[in-house]
């Protein structure tokens, strides 16, 4: 049975190569095919000639400076009323149709160049930076801030030069914000200038209570200066330019100084919050590994007490 349908298989292969030879030799094959009737024809008209573009001169024109419309009669303020491109005014119904120019074009206005620190007090002029040894035989390390001097002293001993005697010092035992503790030194000092006795603590500051003034501070472009005022009418020069304080009052903070510059109107600014403080100079670097407590003082918006939780107290009044 098996090789009948192999017999049958094989006539129908042979069925089918037949049928496929007489339709590859009926249609031509894998020859090209004629082309239909509209492709055939050949194309008509003038025979193409390429053209020159004439010369471009480019120009440019000239537009007027848009016109000044402020109205001199409603006490409108000269050249605010100028309209360049996407420069409408701001329309508002309040009660009526109310309408805000433009604003005028040109430099911005110079920057009033003073930074407002707050409120500050001046450091006693003697600060403990800390101590080496082990008690009783320590060696004590002072700082005069007035003279920018560091200075060594032991218990007992009295600098005739700084004015003070050294009575006794001790290590104490501190809490950090964390948890942990650390070892602090003490030392009492008597003053022979203010004749009192006087207690530093080591990484805390001892501010005179009495000695309070507004601070302010100049930044680039001008020279970096430092202002100390505690009075109306102090004045400070940076270059050409003179600040004058015309109010100050301590208790609240409150500070109106006048800026007088070369070719421009006097301006006037009241302060009464301190002022983003101005970047640091580049390249500063502290020549201690570990920073000494800093003698810049902290500010406060209404008293004279640091703003900067445990520094020392003030040193007391002798009144």
């Amino acid at each position: 049975m098996k090789q009948y349908y192999d017999k049958i298989l094989f006539a129908l292969a042979l069925v089918l190569l037949v049928l496929g030879l007489g339709f590859f030799a009926r249609t031509g094959g894998l020859g090209a095919r004629p082309a239909p009737p509209v492709l055939a024809q050949k194309p008509t008209g003038p025979t193409y000639q390429a053209t020159v573009s004439p010369e471009i001169t480019p120009q440019t024109g000239e537009w007027d400076a848009p016109p000044d419309q402020a109205s001199k009669d409603n006490g409108e303020i000269p050249g605010y009323w100028i309209y360049g491109v996407f420069t409408p005014p701001k329309i508002w119904w309040n009660g009526t149709w109310v309408a805000k120019p433009p604003k005028q074009s040109g430099p911005p206005p110079a920057p009033f160049g003073l930074y407002y620190l707050g409120l500050q007090r001046k450091p006693y002029r003697i600060q403990l930076r800390g101590y080496v040894g082990i008690e009783p035989a320590v060696t004590i390390l002072l700082t005069d801030t007035q003279n920018n001097n560091d200075f060594d002293v032991h218990v007992g001993d009295a600098n005739t030069d700084e004015n003070v005697k050294v009575l006794d010092f001790r290590s104490v035992l501190q809490q950090n914000d964390d948890g942990s503790v650390h070892r602090a030194g003490v030392v009492d000092l008597q003053d022979t200038l203010l004749n009192q006795k006087v207690s530093l603590t080591e990484g805390e500051i001892l501010y005179v209570e009495q000695d309070r003034f507004l601070a302010f501070t100049t930044a680039y472009p001008l020279d970096v200066k430092r202002w100390e005022v505690t009075k109306s009418g102090q004045t400070f020069s940076v270059g050409n330019i003179t600040y004058t304080a015309q109010e100050i009052s301590l208790d609240p903070p409150r500070a109106t100084i006048e800026k007088d510059a070369p070719n421009q109107l006097p301006d006037t600014e009241t302060f009464t919050k301190p002022s983003p403080p101005p970047p640091p100079p580049l390249h500063s670097r502290s020549r201690y590994r570990r920073s000494p407590p800093s003698f810049t003082n902290p500010t406060d918006g209404s008293s004279g007490a640091p703003a900067t939780d445990g520094m020392t107290p003030a040193l007391p009044s002798n009144n």
